[in-house]
């Protein structure tokens, strides 16, 4: 009845019933059948309710204040620290004590006061809860430091007898009943704000449920509950201990010095008195050592190195006493033993001297029996107290957060769904998602997602090829130019081979590498230091051992027609500075490091996987040193075939199908004719690619492709799952092409990239390429080309421009779209730095000069290591803007009743 005259303000309407009824001037009356009892009854509740509300409005106005915050704060940690501060500071007893006693005093008053207003304030949940037991017993507690109740006061304090385990349970246990206090503290806390804001939002209309409230709330409950799990473990785990052997004994020592003291005694005795052969002054101690412990759960059982048969002075002596522990049983596990060795020897003799040692050996079979029975005991609660802290813990999100969850998104999924449903209506799209059940933390996404499909079915034009006659098709593909793109099947293949043929095909390595693994593995690996044989195993590792070429290569050609056909290209490749044989291998290294390092199994197909390493291995042959312009300059035959476009690539094409023409040379003879017509389009897209004619525009294709798809490219960066799944299907596999021609320009121009000493060797190889041409055309008058001029050219300073203006570009753009390349960015940013530490030794330039090629250097540098770190930064930022989802529940609700209204 108090609640509801509280909550209502009026007692007419709160106590109407049918057994009431009201007189002329509207004041309540019984009526007969009530009975008076019921009559003073609610006139009492009409006099305490008044009384109970002021309490509780003042009891809540107090408990907001910023003092109570301030003097509680203080009362904790006056309780739990005071008194140890005294003891550390060494506080007189007077009249420190005293003060003391007040300050204590005071604190136990102002607790039981806390627990009074916390009833009155927040009854319902404070009542008989943990909380409210652990302020009882904190408050109790108090009572031992205050020298005129239980505590210690003025005098000193005596050794016990109590099991230590127990002294310091009882400390424990004091500390762990006050430690809740602060704890409650901050559940009040919590609970005004939540309450501070539903007033807010009530004086202003809102019925938004805000996120921070959810947090908080949660936050709350889950510190309680672990709170009450590690208090309970503080007080239960030091009782584990008791009952187990003292870990600081140091008798079992002890006994054996006295032991190995008390036989050379005996037989000093024994040396000093040539007519005595037997001595019992060792058994003595021995007997001593066994009723010592024989009162204790541990014993010894056996000793080593006292021998009770020895010569002394030229004449066999007994020393009894090592057989009396011959008759005790020992431990049937060795595990169950104690060995106490000594560290010397009174005097040498057999088993003591020469590193031997005598020794005790103790049965610990009732230690170790109660220490498991601890462990097991531990064991149980730690699990019982995870089942029950999970089992709560699912209850409390399930009740703060996945119920208003669900409400929310049961909100968002009828609205978007009735927009969903309104626009493939008014488009004539059926639906084929529209029985679907969706996951709650998909489903937010997953609209917006078909939301955005849908934008794009209504605005395009798509044909059903399957559906067309061959008239129709004609139509579409010879006047129309339809094209249509070849269906890649990403993981599994409809052409694959059977399990049976790939095990066979795997079973067995074909190369013999003689170098290490890690280090074909490697950006270290290094084509200039091989051997011809070592080279050729290096290939056949890759092309077929590695985890890349036992799912492509083994699919489409034989290692004997593999090796034809490399010798055959060995063959074709000329003596060139650069352009050689070990320039095709170094790209075939280096583009299938790229393949494994951007996972390209995930999401390319095996034939275009392996087209690219035989474009690799194919994209220079019978390059003679000369460039395209040249070529075009000087009308040479090539240029003349090609018409002036890219007549060196058209060439290394041409040579490559004419190659594999030849059945014993044939790289595609396990191919069926979908996959050679897919591999010849990739050789020759891939290879006439590598004219540096169409690096700017790469260059600026795939930047384009990361502004537009920038913050799906970030997230993909710090991530492994659907982000980056997301990744693959919207950005990478939309053109794949695009990006097989990336990755063959890019290891072609990737030697910045690499380890410094590779990095130099093939810099020098191509500047004396280009020297070679820049000779020719001063011989035939035509003018040298800047970078080909011998007698001009500083040879660290090329190189500089060349990462700068050409390379950087390249690397960094590719980095941004795939950072798993990112070392390699970071590399060649270290080269740029050494470059010009040569340039700056071989030029000697003016200081302007070093200063601006400093400030570019350290503009690469820049980007390369921002490059470096984003993985990790981009974790960190998406794991933020995770914590900040919650906040935007109320408006997207908002958003969705606005999106009602509309439709």
């Amino acid at each position: 009845p108090i609640d509801v005259l509280t909550a209502s303000g009026n007692t007419d309407t709160a106590f109407q019933s049918p057994h009431s009824s009201h007189n002329n001037n509207g004041k309540h009356r019984p009526t007969a059948s009530s009975g008076p009892s019921t009559a003073t009854d609610l006139s009492k509740g009409s006099l305490t309710a008044p009384l109970l509300a002021r309490a509780h409005e003042w009891a809540t106005v107090f408990m907001s204040s910023p003092m109570y915050s301030f003097l509680m704060l203080s009362s904790i940690l006056l309780a739990l620290f005071g008194g140890g501060i005294y003891i550390v500071a060494d506080v007189p007893d007077d009249p420190g004590n005293d003060i003391f006693d007040a300050f204590m005093t005071i604190v136990m008053i102002f607790f039981l006061l806390e627990v009074l207003l916390n009833i009155a304030v927040n009854k319902r949940e404070y009542l008989w809860s943990f909380f409210f037991w652990m302020d009882l017993a904190g408050t109790a507690s108090l009572i031992f430091d205050i020298g005129y109740l239980l505590g210690s006061g003025a005098s000193w304090r005596e050794q016990s007898n109590a099991d230590a385990v127990i002294l310091r349970t009882a400390r424990a246990a004091k500390v762990g009943t006050r430690v809740p206090t602060l704890q409650n503290h901050k559940m009040f806390v919590v609970v005004m704000k939540q309450r501070d804001l539903k007033h807010r939002q009530a004086a202003e209309g809102s019925n938004e449920m805000e996120a921070k409230v959810i947090s908080q709330r949660l936050a709350l409950v889950l510190s309680t509950r672990i709170s009450c799990l590690v208090i309970i473990m503080a007080l239960i785990m030091p009782f584990l201990q008791i009952g187990l052997y003292p870990e600081a004994d140091l008798s079992m020592r002890s006994w054996g010095q006295r032991l190995e003291i008390a036989y050379s005694d005996a037989i000093d005795e024994l040396d000093a008195n040539s007519s005595l052969i037997e001595t019992h002054s060792f058994q003595s101690t021995v007997e001593d050592m066994l009723v010592f412990y024989s009162t204790l759960d541990y014993s010894p059982f056996d000793l080593e190195g006292f021998p009770e048969t020895l010569v002394v002075a030229g004449r066999v002596v007994q020393v009894p006493g090592q057989s009396l522990l011959s008759t005790l049983k020992s431990p049937e596990r060795m595990q169950n033993g104690l060995k106490v060795s000594l560290e010397s020897c009174e005097v040498e003799r057999a088993g003591c001297g020469s590193g031997e040692f005598p020794a005790i050996y103790f049965d610990f079979r009732v230690p170790n029996t109660l220490e498991v029975i601890s462990d097991f005991i531990l064991i149980f609660l730690i699990i019982f107290g995870m089942v029950i802290v999970s089992f709560d813990l699912t209850r409390t999100l399930n009740l703060l957060l996945v119920k208003p969850m669900e409400r929310m998104l049961g909100v968002l999924h009828t609205y978007a769904s009735s927009i969903l449903d309104t626009v493939l209506t008014a488009n004539k799209i059926p639906n084929p998602e529209a029985d679907k059940e969706y996951i709650e933390t998909d489903l937010l996404e997953d609209l917006l997602r078909k939301l955005a499909h849908v934008a794009q079915l209504s605005t395009h034009f798509k044909v059903d090829m399957e559906g067309l006659d061959n008239e129709g098709k004609g139509v579409m593909l010879e006047m129309m130019h339809v094209q249509i793109s070849r269906s890649k099947s990403i993981g599994v293949e409809t052409n694959a081979p059977s399990i049976k043929t790939l095990h066979s095909l795997s079973s067995h390595r074909v190369a013999s590498l003689t170098i290490n693994e890690d280090h074909v593995n490697s950006w270290e690996f290094d084509v200039l230091g091989l051997t011809a044989a070592e080279l050729s195993q290096a290939l056949l590792h890759i092309f077929f051992d590695s985890s890349l070429g036992s799912k492509t290569t083994r699919r489409f050609v034989t290692p004997e027609i593999f090796t034809c056909f490399a010798d055959a290209a060995r063959e074709n490749y000329l003596a060139m500075p650069y352009h050689c044989y070990l320039h095709a291998c170094d790209v075939v290294h280096t583009s299938w490091r790229v393949l494994s390092q951007v996972q390209a199994d995930r999401w390319l197909s095996a034939i275009d996987q392996y087209a690219l390493l035989v474009a690799a291995l194919s994209h220079d042959m019978g390059h003679f040193g000369r460039a395209n312009p040249f070529l075009v300059e000087t009308k040479h035959e090539l240029a003349l075939r090609y018409n002036d476009s890219s007549p060196l690539e058209n060439m290394h094409c041409a040579k490559l199908f004419e190659l594999a023409s030849d059945p014993k040379r044939d790289m595609f003879a396990l191919a069926d004719k979908d996959d050679r017509k897919q591999a010849r389009k990739v050789c020759i897209g891939t290879i006439l690619h590598t004219d540096n004619v169409h690096h700017m525009e790469m260059v600026r294709d795939i930047s384009t492709i990361y502004e537009v798809n920038s913050e799906l490219c970030e997230m993909a960066a710090g991530s492994s799952g659907e982000a980056y799944s997301r990744y693959l299907q919207d950005v990478l596999q939309k053109d794949t092409m695009k990006w097989l021609q990336l990755f063959l320009h890019f290891a072609d121009v990737s030697n910045p990239t690499k380890p410094f000493r590779i990095c130099k060797a093939w810099a020098w190889r191509v500047i004396d390429e280009f020297f070679d041409q820049g000779d020719e055309e001063r011989r035939l008058g035509l003018p040298v080309g800047m970078l080909n001029d011998r007698e001009k050219v500083n040879k660290p300073g090329s190189q500089h421009g060349f990462i700068n203006f050409m390379v950087a570009p390249l690397v960094f753009a590719t980095v941004r779209l795939f950072p798993t390349l990112h070392p390699m960015s970071t590399q060649m940013a270290y080269n740029l730095e050494e470059w010009r530490e040569l340039w700056v030794q071989d030029a000697n330039p003016s200081q302007q000069d070093i200063t601006k090629r400093e400030e570019e250097v350290g503009r690469i540098r820049d980007t390369a290591d921002d490059l470096a770190v984003r993985p990790e930064r981009v974790l960190a930022a998406y794991s933020n803007r995770r914590s900040s989802v919650s906040r935007g529940s109320t408006r997207i609700r908002n958003s969705m009743s606005n999106l009602g209204h509309i439709q």
